[in-house]
């Protein structure tokens, strides 16, 4: 071969590996970069998956204040903290390209929102609750604490001691249920419902004795008034104590609620982590390819 044709076939040799080095790198680069945005898209999705997490046991908190301090601004919050996570799925899911993983989104929107609706259930429950206490139980004990003094006054001018000493016997038991309804009040507890009811049970058995020994007609009347306040409460202890039970159900219903969205936001961020790894490894894997193929291509050509 002369050296003119061996000239002529290295620069060809050249040409065509130059081309294949071309065409390497062009899909090369094409699949990279594929792999990148999703690889960025895929980091976006974790972060806002992470963000969901954290707005609903920010909302679960809230919620626990609201039942322990009675402050509705925590739930107003609890509230915000509810529409930040659905604004924050609304996003991840436009970020999302594959089907399955926007279905799953969907679906956890769905339960999010229904934690919303047993949120708004304890609120109104609760309000209820308190606004009965306030507007309804305490004016009934203060009214018949008046008439069980004027009963008091009315058996010390007539002199009548027996009857004084059962009045003077029926302040301190109710002074007793009302200490053990603002507990109850405060704490929902269900064994303070019980001291409650035990309580009325004991005023509505020693106001009895009034019955047969008031000597006046007025006494009477308002010794009846006091029987039919005692049975009031004890409608207001069964009202109130199942508004409790019902918003006390509504959180526990919230908890385990709350325990399987997020459960289903940690198993689809897994999944995403997974991918994104996946695609930064594939991404490493083809610039050292890339790396080694010009090595190989320079080789090629020196030699």
């Amino acid at each position: 071969m002369t050296t003119k044709c061996k000239i002529l076939g290295g620069f060809a040799l050249m040409i065509v590996l130059i081309a294949v080095r071309a065409v390497m790198s062009f899909w090369g680069t094409r699949e990279s970069a594929e792999n990148f945005s999703s690889y960025r898209t895929l980091s976006r999705a974790d972060v806002n998956l992470s963000n969901m997490r954290s707005h609903l046991e920010n909302m679960a908190t809230n919620i626990y204040r609201y039942l322990r301090w009675e402050e509705s601004k925590h739930m107003v919050t609890a509230q915000k903290n509810l529409e930040d996570m659905q604004t924050e799925a609304a996003r991840t899911i436009d970020i999302f390209t594959d089907p399955k993983s926007k279905s799953q989104l969907e679906a956890i929107r769905a339960e999010a929102g229904k934690l919303g609706e047993m949120a708004a259930a304890v609120e109104k429950d609760l309000k209820e609750f308190y606004t009965t206490y306030r507007n309804v139980a305490v004016k009934g004990e203060e009214e018949m604490m008046k008439s069980l003094y004027e009963i008091a006054r009315q058996t010390r001018s007539a002199g009548n001691t027996e009857a004084l000493y059962v009045v003077f016997g029926l302040m301190d038991n109710f002074n007793t249920s009302t200490s053990a309804m603002t507990n109850y009040v405060h704490t929902r507890s269900p064994e303070y419902m019980a001291a409650v009811k035990k309580s009325i049970l004991e005023l509505r058995t020693e106001a009895k004795e009034l019955e047969n020994i008031l000597r006046t007609t007025e006494a009477q009347e308002l010794y009846r008034s006091v029987m039919e306040g005692i049975n009031k409460l004890e409608q207001l202890c069964d009202d109130m104590g199942a508004l409790a039970t019902r918003a006390r159900n509504s959180f526990t219903n919230i908890e385990g609620g709350l325990v399987k969205v997020v459960a289903d936001i940690d198993a689809l961020n897994e999944a995403t982590t997974q991918e994104r790894r996946s695609n930064g490894n594939f991404i490493e894997e083809a610039n050292q390819s890339s790396l080694r193929n010009t090595i190989i291509m320079g080789i090629s050509g020196l030699i």
